[in-house]
């Protein structure tokens, strides 16, 4: 990995959805959406409460440039507004080899194939910069985003007991583990 993590230039796409860096002006608006009720449901550790939506993108921005983070707003053809948003954390590459990926959907980008998409490009982007393992951790019941990950090639690997500790309450949660190798992928 090297020092400093560069977004794609140019963006991700496979034609359908493209994903680049956050923008304020072209994604503040957005953020409404972390109210919506699936996506308070099933995030781990629950949604960020946004306040000011120009911190929490300039938030996103400086994971970039720390090399900590990747978040991509999730932009679909034929939507107005990113339709999601995709978060890779590269927190144990060094000394492990892997990184986490994280992503939700708004209301208005669900149900058209975005997510398997997005999963997709994502991966051949992180086993490009030679990361060796893609894992996500899934709430026990999420079969969509379960659904998700078997159709871009990830495994399930088991339950990982007491698998996320929740910000908030402290509450240790159990998780379904999965994981995709750089042969893994469809």
């Amino acid at each position: 990995m090297s020092p400093t993590l560069q977004p794609p230039d140019p963006p991700l796409s496979d034609g359908v959805v493209t994903l680049r860096v956050p923008d304020p002006e072209l994604d503040a608006a957005s953020l409404r959406h972390f109210d919506d009720p699936e996506i308070v449901r099933w995030i781990l550790g629950g949604p960020p409460h946004v306040t000011d939506p120009a911190a929490v993108i300039a938030q996103q921005r400086e994971w970039w440039q720390g090399s900590t983070n990747a978040v991509f707003s999730v932009d679909a053809e034929g939507h107005d507004e990113r339709v999601g948003l995709t978060r890779v954390m590269f927190g144990l590459v060094e000394p492990f080899g892997f990184a986490e990926i994280g992503y939700i959907l708004f209301p208005h980008g669900r149900g058209q194939g975005y997510a398997t998409r997005t999963v997709r490009l994502v991966a051949g982007w992180v086993f490009e910069l030679g990361v060796g393992r893609l894992q996500a951790r899934t709430s026990l019941e999420n079969v969509a985003s379960e659904r998700v990950l078997e159709r871009a090639g990830f495994r399930r690997e088991g339950v990982a007991r007491s698998g996320f500790v929740l910000p908030i309450s402290g509450e240790w949660v159990d998780t379904t583990m999965w994981s995709l190798l750089p042969g893994d992928r469809r």
